[in-house]
């Protein structure tokens, strides 16, 4: 009845009607004597002479931080081309540093600090926009002999990891390998931005970031993760059945 819940309480000689709970705005119960909240309200059901009363005070809760390009939490790291950049924030403002360099093999250089990878220095140097970094060749240059991507493909080499097709690009100051397509389940290789139709799947082979990703979607009713069953016999027979 109104914002309470009352109970009839009776005998062969007597009865009464007793509040035993109160209502929030919402229709949630709350007895007597305890408290509830509801949209930053706290309700509490206060027992009284006549039976109760509903008491509300309002919850002060603190504002949240912001988020930085509405993605990032403050304290977040993440990676855009070759810096670390760390989110910094509060319920009032929101700014993003960079905090890192990364080397051609993503290792973390400190700002004002410096890392020598495969016959290259790298210093990472603090600016006023940020950071920039600079390379210097060291001398010696590993005795004038090319590098090897993953210690064993030469410049120009083509080479398989996964689904990718990567390729080396070295002198003898630098090595690098770079996603140059990606391979279907049928070991088609497709090159990075195109795409091919095999069996019932398209595949795409889409540039990231980080590399390269291979997508899959429907050209036609069937396409699956599992490489296409091999076709049938007329009769329905399938490959290796006697009959």
């Amino acid at each position: 009845e109104g914002s309470f819940v009352k109970e009839c309480r009776s005998t062969a000689s007597k009865w009464e009607i007793t509040i035993v709970a109160c209502l929030t705005p919402s229709g949630k119960e709350i007895a007597v004597g305890t408290e509830a909240e509801e949209k930053n309200i706290i309700y509490s059901c206060v027992k009284t002479e006549n039976g109760a009363s509903i008491q509300t005070r309002v919850v002060e809760k603190p504002a949240e931080n912001r988020k930085c390009q509405g993605k990032y939490e403050g304290g977040e790291k993440f990676i855009e081309g070759n810096f670390v950049k760390k989110c910094f924030s509060s319920p009032n403002y929101e700014f993003i540093a960079i905090v890192n360099c990364l080397t051609p093999e993503k290792k973390e250089i400190a700002l004002g600090a410096e890392f020598e990878e495969k016959s290259v220095r790298y210093s990472c140097i603090k600016t006023e926009k940020g950071a920039k970094i600079e390379t210097e060749f060291v001398e010696g240059g590993n005795n004038g002999k090319e590098l090897l991507c993953k210690d064993k493909y030469k410049n120009g080499d083509k080479f398989t990891e996964g689904n990718f097709v990567n390729l080396c690009t070295s002198n003898q100051y630098y090595a690098s390998s770079t996603v140059v397509g990606c391979l279907t389940l049928e070991k088609k290789e497709i090159a990075v931005g195109r795409e091919l139709v095999e069996g019932t799947c398209r595949y795409k082979c889409v540039k990231t970031e980080n590399r390269a990703k291979l997508e899959k979607e429907k050209a036609v009713k069937g396409c699956q993760n599992a490489a296409p069953a091999d076709p049938t016999c007329p009769g329905g027979h399938k490959n290796g059945e006697k009959f």
